[in-house]
C-alpha cells in the first residue's frame, strides 16, 4: 500500500483531498440551501394560513355583527312607529327598506303571536336583483304565499305552497322567546321557497310591546351565503377553505356549494367527511 501511494504522482496526490474538501462543501451547501429553502416555504405557508384564517374571521364576524345591528334597528323601529304585528303584512315596508338598505343581507323574517308570518328575501342573479316577499296569516288561511317582485317592487310572479307554516313553531321564534332577548339560533332548515334546499341561521329578537310579546324579528343568513363569501377569497387555486363545527359538519366551504344533504323533500346538515371536495374530505 505505501508503494502504491509512492508511486503515486504528486499532483494526484495534492488533488484528491482538495476535491474531496471541495465535494464535501458543495454537498454541505446544498444541502444547507435545501433546508433553509424549505423552512422558507414553511415559513410562507404559515404567513399565508394565518393571514386567510384571520381574513376569514373578520368577514364572518362582521356579517354576523350586521345581522344583528339590522335586526336591532328593525325591532326598535317597530317600537317607535307602534307597528301593529298582528297583522304582520303591516311590516312590509319595513323589511323593503332594510333589505335594500343592507345589501349583505339577503332574508328577514318576522313573526307574531298568533303564528303569522313574514319574510323578505334578494338574490342577485346574473346581475340582476331579485326580490321574494312570503307571507302566511289568517288571509292566506295559513298557507305560504311566495310573492316575486321586482326593484319597484312590482308583483312579477306569485305561488301558494300547499303547506301550513306557523311562526310559533320555527326554530327562530322559539329561540328568541326563550332567551328573552336578541339570540342566535341553531342551524335549521329553511321553508322559503326562494331558499329552495337550504339551511340557515338567524340572529332573532323578541318584539315587546308594554312587556306583552307581539312577536320575535330576525335576520336569515343562508348557509349557501358563508360558502359564497369564502369563495370570493382569493387563495390557492389547489387549496380549500371551509368552516367546520365541532360536530363535524361543514358551515361553509370556498366550493360555493351549499353545504346540505338532500334527501326527497327533507335536508340534512353535510358532514366534512362526505364533502364532494377530496381536499375537504382528506383533512376533516
Amino acid at each position: 500500500m505505501r508503494r502504491q501511494l509512492a508511486k503515486a504522482p504528486l499532483r494526484l496526490v495534492l488533488i484528491v483531498p482538495f476535491v474531496v474538501q471541495v465535494a464535501a462543501a458543495v454537498g454541505l451547501t446544498a444541502w444547507l440551501s435545501i433546508r433553509n429553502g424549505q423552512k422558507a416555504v414553511n415559513q410562507v405557508t404559515r404567513q399565508l394560513r394565518e393571514e386567510t384564517t384571520a381574513r376569514i374571521s373578520h368577514q364572518v364576524r362582521e356579517l354576523l355583527l350586521t345581522a344583528q345591528v339590522v335586526n336591532d334597528l328593525s325591532v326598535k323601529t317597530i317600537q317607535r312607529e307602534n307597528l301593529d304585528l298582528s297583522n304582520i303584512r303591516s311590516a312590509e315596508d319595513l323589511v323593503w327598506d332594510q333589505i335594500n338598505t343592507f345589501k349583505t343581507i339577503q332574508g328577514l323574517g318576522l313573526g307574531n303571536s298568533s303564528g303569522h308570518i313574514l319574510a323578505m328575501f334578494q338574490r342577485v342573479e346574473e346581475g340582476e336583483t331579485r326580490y321574494v316577499l312570503e307571507y302566511s296569516n289568517a288571509e292566506s288561511q295559513g298557507k305560504y304565499v311566495s310573492l316575486q317582485l321586482n326593484n319597484q317592487r312590482q308583483i312579477v310572479r306569485s305561488s301558494v305552497i300547499d303547506r301550513t307554516v306557523d311562526a310559533r313553531e320555527r326554530p327562530w321564534y322559539k329561540a328568541a322567546v326563550a332567551a328573552e332577548g336578541p339570540v342566535w339560533t341553531e342551524v335549521y332548515p329553511s321553508v322559503s321557497a326562494m331558499a329552495g334546499h337550504s339551511l340557515a341561521i338567524n340572529a332573532a329578537q323578541p318584539v315587546y310591546d308594554d312587556g306583552d310579546l307581539q312577536g320575535v324579528a330576525s335576520v336569515i343568513l343562508n348557509l349557501g351565503q358563508i360558502s359564497e363569501l369564502l369563495d370570493a377569497i382569493a387563495f390557492s387555486p389547489s387549496g380549500e377553505i371551509y368552516i367546520i363545527e365541532a360536530s363535524g359538519d361543514l358551515v361553509g366551504s370556498s366550493d360555493g356549494d351549499n353545504p346540505v344533504v338532500v334527501d326527497g323533500e327533507g335536508v340534512s346538515r353535510l358532514p366534512a367527511v362526505e364533502s364532494e371536495s377530496e381536499l375537504i374530505r382528506a383533512s376533516a
